[in-house]
């Protein structure tokens, strides 16, 4: 107990100095919230639609966003603004940024007044576990999903023992990472679960320099620039509880962040940028779940409060030309129960309230709320070898009393050395309109019907186990999407732009991922490929004309995802390759604004060093190996090479 005590005395002298907090604020920062670790090895899950991933390897991605994350290990799309700390976005088989919805522990966190999430103000740190499901499920996930669904939530497993970490990251970009994870558990693990208590605090800060140079197209006398307008300070903590007694469990989490970031000009218009924005989010959970013989009871509340402020033209002291304000406030109630029936089938009831209230300086009052209630059911039928699923949902706020539905058919087969996992979704999902599209002034459109999509998908996963140390995991997706009354913004006869439902939207193609695994000796390799065809069209009206149809913005034809990583006793490399297609940036399909392919590699290398109960991890990582120039979205500069030394200290008692 005196070695705790000493450790965790080490550590808040430690928050002290990052933060510079006196003793009381350091007690009222404690009960407050934020942050762990990421691993890029893929594994065939359960459900043929979801992959999964464990963040405690890449330590070189542990200091970034989530968006960085995905990006760099293949696992999705992602749009960015710039360099670390700029907004970015993630999107899904060619559809908008607005119709992937992220979970926090299951609660929906994308933003009511524009659709989207922010994945630059979530820190890969907070988290250990992070799943995209493809085509979604109407009961799983509350809310409203017609892209994917990326959840991502802390361990499940609880430390058996009191254990500290530390990471520290810096880089060439002179940006820096301080991270502190801090896990205790009150009484003993057992086999049986028993009564037992387990919190953990995790914190960060993280200064953003983003000092690098960089060539603009449009700059013809001096087309090398240096970034000079980037700076910004990142930072926030997770506070984390749960509670194990008998066949319940209560859990909560509270997590708050703070990022105030300098915001760079376009390519082509000024050498340094003139905005900046702060983003203040304070997100609270808590849960309680019962485990019975035959039935499962989930019951969650959330409340959310982000604050953002944008300002941009310092005309003089305290005094902008603009100056825009957003408040959201959010109350997230969802229940969920699952009762086995028989011997083959499970049903599954729930409701979800959601009661928004968005403060805009741009909506007519300068707010606007809502409240709405969604009601789920699925049936799960499983014999042997199939299993078949049908999902309902109700949304109150869509006009007519028709409900979507989702049906999924999934095949098993294992033989000796070989194993089948196939499967077919066939699903109705809708996106309403967000607050903005909604209530804008001028410009927002009430009358404004929910997008409507259709999806067909058929995946095929196989694993082959040619012996002990050898497995390979074969898989393939075939899908079909069709989204109408596509809402699109519009110039309007008055001068100004007003959304519609507009657009008729079809995307089809395919995924091919690869994973084999080999053990030999002492040494473990793991090789993971994907490429993904991609077909997105759109035609500016309801009825569909090929002749007409152009390609979605943004979205590659093809893309390639290659992992290799190789671990070795203590040590450990990593090397990801991705190959992005060339995009259009613009609707018209313009061939002088559409972007050139790239290709991106990053690599890390780290050892583990232990002495007695502390344990070292050292590692180098290395992005955009090779010093690719390159755009995510137009006109905004990316960093090339950048090298960033990460050091781990973890104690456990």
């Amino acid at each position: 107990m005196k070695r705790s005590l000493q450790v965790i005395a080490l550590i808040i002298s430690i928050l002290r100095s990052v933060y510079g907090l006196n003793a009381q604020e350091l007690l009222v920062f404690q009960d407050s919230l934020l942050l762990h670790e990421v691993q890029i090895q893929a594994e065939v899950q359960s459900q043929p639609n979801t992959e999964h991933g464990k963040l405690d390897i890449v330590h070189g991605l542990m200091s970034g966003d989530l968006g960085q994350y995905l990006d760099r290990m293949g696992r999705a799309q992602v749009l960015s603004n710039g360099s670390t700390g700029a907004a970015s976005a993630v999107r899904n088989r060619g559809l908008s940024s607005d119709h992937t919805v992220l979970y926090w522990n299951d609660v929906p966190i994308n933003s009511f007044s524009l659709g989207t999430c922010d994945l630059s103000m979530i820190p890969v740190f907070f988290f250990d576990d992070v799943s995209q499901d493809q085509s979604t499920t109407l009961s799983s996930h509350a809310y409203s999903n017609l892209g994917s669904s990326i959840r991502f939530a802390g361990s499940r497993k609880m430390a058996p023992t009191f254990s500290a970490r530390i990471l520290n990251s810096v880089n060439t970009l002179r940006n820096t990472f301080t991270g502190i994870d801090i896990a205790y558990p009150f009484g003993e693990q057992q086999e049986v679960r028993s009564s037992q208590l387990y919190l953990r605090t995790r914190i960060f800060y993280q200064d953003i320099r983003n000092e690098f140079k960089y060539k603009d197209d449009f700059q013809f006398e001096h087309p090398v620039l240096l970034q000079t307008h980037n700076d910004g300070i990142n930072r926030g903590v997770q506070q984390e509880l749960r509670y194990l007694f008998g066949r319940s469990e209560f859990s909560s989490a509270v997590w708050y962040q703070n990022k105030q970031i300098q915001i760079p000009s376009l390519m082509g218009s000024v050498g340094s940028g003139t905005s900046e924005q702060s983003d203040d989010v304070f997100r609270s959970q808590c849960v309680y779940r019962f485990f019975g013989s035959k039935s499962r009871l989930t019951t969650s509340i959330a409340w959310m409060d982000e604050n953002m402020h944008y300002r941009d033209k310092n005309l003089e002291p305290g005094k902008w030309m603009i100056d825009s304000k957003i408040k959201s406030q959010v109350l997230f109630v969802d229940t969920k129960g699952e009762l086995q029936l028989g011997k083959y089938f499970v049903f599954q009831q729930g409701i979800t309230v959601l009661a928004p209230k968005i403060g805009n300086t741009n909506y007519e009052s300068g707010a606007q709320r809502d409240v709405w209630t969604q009601f789920n059911t699925a049936l799960k039928w499983n014999h042997k070898s199939h299993t078949l699923n049908a999902e309902t949902r109700h949304d109150t706020r869509e006009r007519s009393f028709v409900p979507n539905y989702a049906l999924t058919y999934r095949y098993y087969l294992t033989l000796k050395k070989i194993s089948v996992d196939a499967g077919m979704t066939w699903a109705e999902q809708l996106r309403f309109p967000d607050f903005n599209e909604l209530y804008w002034v001028p410009g927002g459109n009430p009358e404004l019907l929910p997008e409507r999509g259709q999806l067909l998908e058929w995946c095929l996963n196989t694993q082959w186990n040619f012996s002990e140390n050898l497995h390979l995991n074969v898989g393939g997706k075939l899908f079909y999407r069709n989204v109408e009354d596509w809402i699109q913004w519009i110039p309007t006869e008055h001068g100004f732009w007003s959304p519609v439902n507009y657009k008729t939207v079809k995307t089809f193609g395919y995924d091919l991922p690869v994973v084999l695994d080999h053990q030999k000796d002492k040494t473990r390799y793991t090789l993971e490929l994907k490429y993904i065809h991609l077909e997105a069209l759109f035609v500016n009206q309801d009825v569909w004309n090929d002749a007409e149809a152009k390609h979605l913005t943004y979205t590659p034809e093809h893309t390639i995802h290659a992992g290799l990583q190789i671990m070795r006793g203590v040590g450990y490399f990593l090397f990801s390759y991705n190959y992005v297609d060339s995009r259009y940036s613009d609707e018209m399909n313009t061939s002088y604004r559409e972007l050139p392919s790239y290709q991106l590699c990053y690599a890390e290398v780290g050892t583990t060093v232990m002495r007695k109960k502390i344990i070292f991890k050292p590692s180098i990582s290395i992005d955009n190996v090779f010093d690719v120039a390159y755009q995510s979205l137009r006109s905004y500069a990316m960093p090339g090479r950048v090298f960033q030394m990460n050091l781990q200290i973890s104690y456990q008692r």
